[in-house]
């Protein structure tokens, strides 16, 4: 059971948060690629994404929160794929929470082409973790409860890691969010 804490993570299934320095429109064109299409709101952005027969459509979210770029992607995944999340770098830093329905998780930090950390927030604790790990543990991991927040745990060291406000959905609501949509 999620902690009181953890609460708002519990109504995202999927999601992956990245935030990096390149700017938004590049962002969405490096998480969308080729096939993409802006909506005025989420709600419209979520309608697309649902009016779908299969599992191919998402949508996803490009904004600005303390002078970073953040992606905020519902049921995606590419901030936390490395060759994704290299090309939405674009040679600087990157830091990446992923978590889906299955308790899969994996949070990546990046810099300058460099893996700086790589690990998968629900086997934090463990002594031999089932999934690799890359990279010393960030100063920012101690003192968290992994056992029983990893998702929101996970979150704090991005946010820590970077200098942002805590991540929630109230990123959503920022002057300048832009709703997007993507097959993939």
């Amino acid at each position: 059971m999620a902690s009181d804490s953890e609460a708002w993570t519990d109504n995202w299934d999927a999601l992956c948060v990245t935030v990096t320095r390149a700017a938004p429109e590049d962002a969405a064109r490096h998480i969308a690629l080729a096939d993409f299409s802006e909506f005025p709101t989420s709600d419209a952005a979520d309608d697309w994404s649902r009016q779908s027969t299969s599992y191919y459509r998402a949508w996803f979210a490009t904004g600005a929160v303390d002078g970073w770029t953040f992606v905020w992607e519902t049921n995606g995944w590419q901030g936390v794929t490395v060759d994704s999340a290299l090309r939405l770098a674009n040679g600087g830093p990157l830091v990446s929470m992923y978590w889906n329905v299955n308790s899969v998780m994996s949070f990546l930090a990046l810099d300058h082409g460099v893996i700086l950390r790589q690990f998968n927030p629900l086997f934090h604790n463990d002594m031999a973790p089932p999934t690799p790990v890359i990279g010393k543990a960030l100063d920012s991991e101690a003192g968290l409860d992994w056992d029983l927040a990893p998702r929101l745990s996970a979150l704090t060291v991005l946010s820590l890691t970077t200098g942002t406000r805590a991540v929630s959905p109230s990123w959503l609501r920022e002057a300048g969010v832009r709703f997007w949509g993507h097959r993939f």
